[in-house]
């Protein structure tokens, strides 16, 4: 598995210049968000609060 996150059951996969933010339950892997590392950080931020509320 890899990095786990500020949020809830997240861990993240950096791949080059994205990183996949994943959750996995006993059942599946949930992707949460598909990310360009060259992007702002803030707006990252953001979507991921929206996807753990």
């Amino acid at each position: 598995m890899y990095k786990l996150t500020d949020f809830k059951d997240t861990r993240v996969a950096s791949l080059g210049n994205f990183s996949i933010f994943y959750k996995v339950t006993e059942n599946e892997i949930l992707v949460t968000s598909f990310w360009d590392n060259r992007q702002d950080p803030k707006k990252l931020l953001e979507i991921l609060k929206k996807k753990n509320r």
